[in-house]
């Protein structure tokens, strides 16, 4: 009798065992998974289905969530089960917003280790990852790698690669030709191909537009032209190109390309010796002017090793205005009633389809619709999708405020102060509604972030409350910029990113030069690039972008003391650039947020 009681007490307590819930079982809790080959263990234990319907490859089980806003166009996500049961279940959804507008953009199932590849992805596009099992909930590991793999591209002009957008690539080492083409009859070309490779792509917004391509091999001799192939394909007749575009056949090795500032290129100069045909000066293998290109059009590009080599290069976009691959950037106005709602691309194009979705279930493919009447005011995800006339996608989306409601979270400030051990964070809100809490995220790159902090919220208010948290830094170098960025979830879950704040690291005592960018980050036209340096000095101003494309190089005199120059962001994409002074002796560098 008495051991009855105590097998009778033994299942009871275990029968009493409560597993907390994941923290990432809704959308709103899911922690930034890494895109390097990093990897995160997690749990399904005390998960429920929060997916409404049937979504994914499987069925309805419960879920966890992660989330990514991806640096590249190709998505390697490997989940290993530990004690998770039955076969994995994966779904990757693109998304409008912090868990709004999801998208079903791939699924796999199978068992432990489950490797899938996700193609296509949009880089700048945040994502989410949904992990569940059609067995026994339980643990397992995700690891990610996100990469831009190189187009492959063909050898005729017939089959070239597409290209989506100006991410940079590199191109490996590669022999011959495809079918001849007879290319020196509209070109600059006074042969026919040696060792070809072929590019095409669309403009999305008329504009100038340049690039260059970096031989691998210093002494290699590369060439390259291109043509409008937006009707009628590659050939005015037989085998023969259309009239060229831009062409270059200087026989120099260096860099080639187009740029209007080709001394801030690397390689760019002639500084070899010629190659085998004519160079005929220090830049002669670059068009120095930017030419025009016209949104809607399809061109397609040649690039040719002259001296046979095998060897291959790399090509780098960004200089110049035009948007390479679609452009689904628009504007959007309310009228004095705020219920009626215009919307209008920014830049006018022709050979392509478009898709508004007005978020509460209307829709439209006219590029430029008729202006929208709401029945019922809120907050509604807009969005435009743009697909060209070679098959690539892009997606912008912006939040509606319909009727003019007064926001349930509006953010005053946002501001951090940097000392050698600590940084000091204070937000103000100007008013709270149904906000359950804050998370802070930091990163020191401006790409990879990790949790910090989750601060509870005060309550609903409407006449401002100051918020301060002092994370300790001490472990990061005092030459590091940290980057800090705020969330707020409501009590409902949904998540909203009210902004970043930059601390540029602390200099050392007897550093002769600071530079600082002001505001930073900024979505403004322009911003003001501030020196504090100890002496006069002279040097070279240059901005790149994270591909290590330099969008423009200057000369500069600073005096000693403070210099505030004017820097016109308005042709930058948003993303991060490095802004670097050099002199012959030293180097100091900033980063800059464009928004």
């Amino acid at each position: 009798m008495k051991f009855n009681s105590i097998l009778i007490l033994i299942c009871s307590l275990i029968s009493a065992v409560v597993f907390a819930q994941p923290a990432n079982n809704a959308c709103s809790g899911a922690p930034t998974l890494p895109q390097n080959g990093g990897c995160l263990t997690g749990t399904t234990v005390a998960a429920t289905d929060l997916w409404v319907g049937t979504v994914g490859c499987a069925g309805n089980n419960a879920e966890v969530w992660y989330t990514f806003v991806a640096t590249g166009t190709q998505a390697n996500i490997v989940v290993t089960s530990g004690t998770l049961g039955g076969n994995i279940e994966l779904t990757l959804a693109s998304a409008t917003g912090l868990c709004t507008g999801l998208s079903i953009a791939g699924s796999n199932c199978g068992p432990s280790v489950l490797n899938s590849t996700f193609n296509g992805i949009q880089v700048g596009v945040r994502y989410y990852v949904t992990i569940s099992s059609t067995g026994a909930n339980g643990t397992f590991t995700i690891c990610n790698t996100v990469t831009t793999p190189p187009p492959v591209p063909g050898q005729d002009c017939t089959t070239p690669a597409v290209l989506c957008n100006n991410n940079s690539f590199t191109q490996g080492a590669f022999t011959g030709v495809g079918a001849v083409e007879t290319i020196s009859t509209n070109t600059c070309f006074f042969s026919q191909e040696r060792q070809s490779r072929w590019y095409t792509f669309t403009i999305g917004c008329t504009g100038t537009f340049g690039f260059y391509v970096n031989p691998t091999t210093a002494t290699n001799d590369i060439d390259w032209v291109i043509i409008n192939t937006t009707t009628g394909g590659c050939s005015s007749s037989g085998l023969t190109l259309k009239p060229q575009v831009a062409c270059n056949w200087s026989g120099c090795y260096c860099s080639t390309g187009i740029s209007a500032n080709p001394s801030a290129i690397p390689n760019a100069r002639n500084a070899n010796g010629n190659g085998p045909g004519s160079c005929g000066g220090v830049y002669a293998a670059f068009t120095t002017s930017l030419i025009n290109m016209t949104a809607g059009n399809t061109y397609t590009m040649l690039i040719d090793n002259f001296s046979t080599s095998g060897n291959g290069y790399s090509v780098f976009f960004g200089e110049g205005t035009a948007v390479m691959g679609p452009s689904a950037a628009f504007t959007t106005s309310l009228n004095a009633t705020c219920l009626t709602l215009s919307v209008a691309k920014t830049c006018p194009t022709s050979n392509s389809t478009y898709l508004w979705n007005y978020g509460d279930g209307t829709t439209s493919t006219l590029q430029n619709p008729p202006a929208k009447t709401y029945v019922t005011p809120g907050n509604y995800n807009v969005s435009l999708t743009v697909t060209d006339a070679l098959g690539c996608v892009r997606t912008t989306s912006q939040t509606v405020n319909v009727g003019c409601l007064p926001l349930p979270v509006e953010l005053s400030t946002l501001n951090g102060e940097r000392s050698e051990r600590f940084m000091d964070l204070t937000w103000e809100m100007a008013s709270e509604q149904s906000n359950d809490y804050f998370t802070l995220e930091r990163s020191l790159d401006g790409i990879s972030w990790e949790y910090v902090t989750q601060i509870k919220s005060i309550g609903d208010h409407t006449d401002g409350y100051s918020y301060t948290y002092r994370d300790d830094i001490q472990a990061i170098s005092l030459t590091k910029t940290v980057y800090y960025r705020l969330f707020q979830t409501d009590m409902d879950g949904t998540m909203k990113n009210l902004g970043t704040v930059v601390a540029s690291g602390v200099k050392a005592y007897d550093s002769a030069i600071n530079i600082s960018v002001q505001p930073n980050p900024s979505d403004e036209e322009v911003v003001q690039l501030v020196f504090e340096n100890l002496y006069d000095e002279t040097g070279v101003i240059s901005i790149a972008d994270l591909n290590g494309h330099i969008l423009e190089a200057n000369d500069v005199q600073l005096s000693k003391g403070y210099t505030s120059l004017n820097l016109n962001t308005n042709s930058w994409k948003k993303g991060v650039y490095i802004i670097s002074f050099s002199t012959k002796n030293s180097q100091e560098r900033t980063r800059f947020i464009k928004l």
